[in-house]
């Protein structure tokens, strides 16, 4: 689900500045819920550490938006008895988000059926606090060169820097082989 929607921006309350992740991205693994924050960074020369400003800037978006996905899940009866009292309407805003994008156009019945048994989940009457992950993108496309993934923790949350090359990027975009071999 793409965070540049107006109702994103609203919850999210970072302002149109570009203060949020470019992506939610929500989905099981090991029957665990994941709700992931994702931005992406595109450069036509080699990959870039977390000590440059772009990507530094691309962790920082990353945690402000993990931070704002972790206030708006889970119970938020907890949340109201400790004097967090916007937390109900965060995590309406958030589900909401979170529906209209399942509601896009392009989504089949399977796909929807899908997302309404994760979103039940997620904010039903027994809501399941998912594993929250930040995944900042680095794709060099001027570059063949490998670089390792760092991960970064900023206000005890985990923002991991991947990097892409333009042979990892090719491979992406190579149609799948079929299992006849065709």
């Amino acid at each position: 689900v793409s965070t540049d929607s107006q109702l994103a921006r609203t919850w999210l309350r970072l302002g149109i500045q570009g203060e949020r992740c470019d992506l939610l991205a929500v989905r099981e693994e090991v029957s665990r819920m994941v709700v992931e924050c994702v931005e992406v960074k595109t450069t036509k020369g080699k990959p870039r550490s977390q000590m440059e400003v772009e990507i530094s800037k691309a962790c920082e978006q990353v945690a402000a938006t993990l931070a704002a996905v972790r206030d708006g899940m889970g119970d938020t009866s907890a949340a109201d008895a400790g004097g967090h009292y916007l937390a109900a309407p965060r995590n309406e805003m958030l589900k909401e988000v979170l529906v209209q994008g399942c509601m896009g156009r392009f989504a089949s019945t399977e796909q929807r059926s899908r997302w309404a048994g994760w979103l039940t989940r997620l904010f039903g009457p027994t809501p399941e606090m998912p594993d929250l992950r930040g995944t900042v993108v680095d794709v060099a496309l001027g570059s063949a060169e490998e670089t390792k993934s760092e991960d970064l923790v900023r206000d005890g949350l985990t923002v991991r820097l991947t990097h892409l090359n333009e042979v990892d990027v090719q491979r992406l975009l190579e149609p799948p082989i079929e299992p006849d071999g065709s």
